[in-house]
C-alpha cells in the first residue's frame, strides 16, 4: 500500500522508504533492551523509592500521558513499577499543585517504615542465617541488635505482602527406604526391648 506522495519513486527509492523505518523501529528496540536491562539491574522501582522533587512526578506524568497514545495504561504502569493507586495520587496533586512526591511534614506518617528498614526486614527474613528463628521472634532480635524497631505484626504483614519465602533446610537425614536384606543365616540379629509396667507391678489393671 503506497500513497500518491511515492507513488512515482522508483523500486530502490521504494524499498529505501521501507528500509529506512525498519531500522528506527530497530535502533528503538535496541534502546528500549538497554533501559530494561538497566532498570532491572539496578533494582530501582517506584514502589520503593522516592522521586526527589515536583518536577521529576510531572515528567513522568507526562511520560505516560504520551505512551498511553499508544499502549494501555496497565501496561505503562506494570513497565514502570508503579502501583495504580500511586498514579492516581500524584494525578490528584497535579491537578492542585506540582507537590513533591513525599510530603515535606514529618509529622504525616512518623511510624512509617523506610525502605531501606523494610529491605533490612526482608534480608533477614530470607537469610540463611535465621532459618530457624520464627518471624515473630525475628522481629524481636531486629529490635534488640538495632537493625529495625517494628512490631510482629508488622513484620508477618510485609512477608504476606512481598511473598518473602523463609529458607528450609532438612536437619534430619532421609529416611532409608530399602531394609534389611541378609544373605545368610545369623548374619544380622535385632533385639527389641520394651519397658512394661506390668513387670513393676503400677499397672492398676495387672495381676499378679
Amino acid at each position: 500500500m503506497v500513497s500518491l506522495a511515492v507513488a512515482n519513486l522508483t523500486e530502490p527509492e521504494l524499498r529505501q522508504e521501507i528500509l529506512t523505518p525498519r531500522r528506527r523501529v530497530e535502533t528503538l528496540a535496541a534502546l528500549l533492551r538497554l533501559a530494561l536491562a538497566l532498570l532491572h539491574t539496578s533494582g530501582f522501582r517506584l514502589s520503593g523509592a522516592r522521586l526527589p522533587d515536583g518536577h521529576a512526578t510531572l515528567r513522568i506524568l507526562r511520560a505516560v500521558d504520551r505512551a498511553r497514545e499508544y499502549i494501555p495504561l496497565r501496561a505503562v504502569l506494570r513497565f514502570l513499577r508503579m502501583s495504580p493507586s500511586r498514579f492516581q495520587a500524584w494525578r490528584r496533586r497535579q491537578t492542585a499543585c506540582a507537590l513533591d512526591d513525599q510530603s515535606s511534614c514529618p509529622r504525616t506518617s512518623p511510624h512509617r517504615l523506610t525502605p531501606s528498614e523494610v529491605q533490612a526486614i526482608g534480608d533477614m527474613v530470607i537469610s540463611p542465617e535465621y532459618r530457624h528463628v520464627p518471624t515473630g521472634t525475628l522481629a524481636v532480635l531486629a529490635q534488640r541488635i538495632g537493625t529495625v524497631s517494628a512490631s510482629p505484626s508488622t513484620w508477618y504483614r510485609l512477608v504476606r505482602k512481598y511473598d518473602w519465602r523463609r529458607p528450609r533446610l532438612r536437619v534430619h537425614p532421609a529416611t532409608p527406604t530399602v531394609g534389611l536384606r541378609p544373605t545368610g543365616a545369623d548374619e544380622m540379629w535385632h533385639i527389641d526391648t520394651t519397658s512394661s509396667a506390668c513387670s513393676t507391678g503400677h499397672a492398676p489393671l495387672c495381676t499378679p
